[in-house]
């Protein structure tokens, strides 16, 4: 999703929850569930948004090897036939 479909969401509803990468210095990627939530002030008008990001990089390598064993195990042990 671009920025520009974030901020409009952000705009419309007050808040955006979903899937973004943070890039370090360094150039590494961090993936993050992100939250961002809209503030306004009295008169309804966005003065600014706080966000909050937990980092899912574990939960992304447990993932890939968990596809990788299935794969494997698909390929080792093929479905019986029944013959």
């Amino acid at each position: 999703m671009t920025i520009y479909k974030v901020m409009h969401t952000l705009l419309n509803s007050g808040r955006w929850i979903g899937e973004n990468i943070f890039q370090t210095r360094s150039g590494k990627q961090i993936p993050v569930i992100q939250v961002m939530v809209l503030h306004k002030n009295e008169k309804g008008e966005p003065t600014h948004t706080s966000t909050t990001a937990i980092n899912i990089s574990q939960n992304k390598q447990d993932a890939n090897k968990l596809q990788l064993l299935i794969k494997n195990e698909a390929t080792l042990c093929p479905p019986a036939t029944g013959k």
